[in-house]
């Protein structure tokens, strides 16, 4: 199997794509992986992530979970990669608004997602019907994140190594869905990553 890649153009830089253009990172969360055999609620997209630049070595994260969701689904974990070059353990994170995490990692290829994926960031929010739940109580969470060298291109990463048989930039696990939940991510295009915006500033690295 070829690594997920992305296609993209400068027409679809809000849509189906997540690109790396005048410091902003986004991704749309609008498939399933896993193989679980459920889907959130509603049109896609289901999620959104936007990482902007704010100076040099610091970043603004919004999490953000759409209206098309029902509401008694919720996210209890999301997942990101950063640029090899940087130590996610060097992270440091600020909550800015939003639910309260139970936890928060950061560690290179230390977190699972789906049974195959391993990501350098994880937001592990509540799976408890509590305040802290990650539901239609909170559209939003913001943090900001710093580190020497971060920007918002260091997220447009795939996660795992280069052997991998399935590489993701990022994903997102919903809970609630009836009696089941899902893994979710970017509209998957076969093929290697080879795009470029000439002009646009467009920057994707590789993992290692």
């Amino acid at each position: 199997m070829t690594p997920i890649g992305l296609k993209a153009s400068v027409a679809l830089l809000a849509g189906l794509a997540s690109a790396a253009v005048a410091g902003t990172t986004s991704f749309t969360y609008e498939t399933e992986f896993s193989g679980s055999g459920y889907n959130p609620t509603g049109p896609c997209p289901w999620l959104s992530a936007t990482i902007t630049d704010i100076s040099p070595g610091l970043v603004e994260l919004q999490l953000t979970r759409t209206s098309t969701l029902n509401p008694s689904e919720f996210v209890d974990e999301w997942l990101f990669n950063v640029d090899p070059l940087i130590d996610p353990a060097s992270i440091a994170f600020v909550r800015v608004s939003g639910p309260v995490p139970h936890d928060l990692g950061a560690a290179t290829n230390a977190f699972n997602a789906g049974g195959v994926h391993d990501f350098d960031i994880r937001f592990d929010f509540s799976n408890n019907n509590d305040a802290e739940r990650f539901d239609d109580s909170w559209p939003t969470s913001v943090y900001s994140l710093q580190a020497n060298g971060l920007s918002a291109a260091s997220f447009f990463t795939l996660s795992g190594n280069d052997n991998s048989p399935r590489r993701l930039y990022t994903a997102a696990h919903v809970q609630g869905i009836g009696d089941g939940s899902a893994w979710i991510t970017l509209i998957p295009s076969p093929g290697t990553l080879a795009i470029a915006f000439v002009g646009l500033g467009l920057l994707f690295s590789r993992r290692r």
